[in-house]
């Protein structure tokens, strides 16, 4: 991970290693931007790792990125969008999906995260 100029409480990192392992330790509100349509990107904030799913905000859907907000019935499909695959309501706000997927975005080198600085991940 670097320091980030732009944003100095966050961490940049291109590695879904890093990610992985900032939310297996705890750190909340990784922001993962993806590729978008055009030059826009688009940027979800992942809560937490459960399994092989990445449970996350989606500001589109919960601008506040409010635990209370209800999307929908639990386990119910959301269809694909212009950069997301189909996923599924998690609850309380969030979405689930599939972890792979976002992976693989990482491999391509389509996609970084911002990881908050005041977690400090040791090696």
């Amino acid at each position: 991970m670097r320091n980030n100029t732009s944003y100095p409480n966050q961490m940049k990192t291109r590695l879904f290693s890093e990610v992985e392992k900032a939310l297996k330790a705890g750190v909340r509100e990784v922001v993962l931007c993806l590729p978008g349509v055009g030059f826009r990107r688009r940027k979800i904030v992942a809560m937490h790792l459960v399994g092989d799913q990445v449970l996350f905000f989606d500001p589109l859907y919960n601008p506040a990125c409010d635990y209370g907000l209800e999307l929908g019935k639990s386990g119910a499909a959301v269809e694909a969008d212009d950069v997301l695959p189909a996923r599924t309501l998690a609850g309380a706000g969030m979405h689930a999906i599939d972890r792979a997927w976002l992976a693989e975005l990482f491999y391509d080198g389509k996609a970084y995260a911002m990881i908050p600085s005041k977690y400090k991940l040791v090696a």
